[in-house]
């Protein structure tokens, strides 16, 4: 089962592969849903938008840790970046989308790496990628002319 985490205005460092983290006010009940290796989608939340643009509604990546509890005052100064380097610095970030450092949220990671989903699963290719040649030697049923093939 994947998973969806919608992108308010982050979207594009998602595909940039700039944003690999969140933090997010949830339950604990929802948080207990998501483990690491798990599969997100991560949604754009403008996709309507977008749509006529032919941008991707959804980017799907793996998760590499368990989400986590962390008091935003005690959040890594570096993780400015990994939030989509959109902030000078952690308390802006934390004024911006929280107002208060000393609450407690959620911090969901995932990795760079781009999944797709096609008809043969979640794979890190999309229809006409070249692929790397330990895949094409392997003669998966998906590989067409050293490239994944179309659905």
């Amino acid at each position: 089962m994947m998973h969806i985490v919608c992108s308010y205005g982050t979207f594009d460092a998602v595909k940039q592969g700039i944003k690999t983290c969140t933090r997010r006010r949830w339950k604990d009940s929802h948080a207990a849903k998501f483990h690491k290796g798990d599969l997100v989608g991560i949604l754009n939340h403008s996709h309507r938008h977008r749509r006529s643009k032919g941008e991707p509604e959804m980017l799907i990546r793996r998760l590499t840790c368990d989400p986590y509890r962390e008091r935003l005052a005690d959040m890594p100064e570096e993780d400015v970046r990994a939030e989509g380097d959109l902030w000078p610095n952690k308390w802006t970030f934390i004024h911006d989308c929280f107002r208060d450092g000393e609450e407690v949220v959620w911090v969901v990671r995932w990795g760079r790496a781009r999944l797709y989903k096609t008809a043969k699963g979640i794979l890190p290719w999309k229809p006409g990628d070249e692929l790397p040649e330990d895949v094409i030697r392997r003669g998966h049923d998906y590989v067409r002319g050293g490239k994944l093939g179309d659905e």
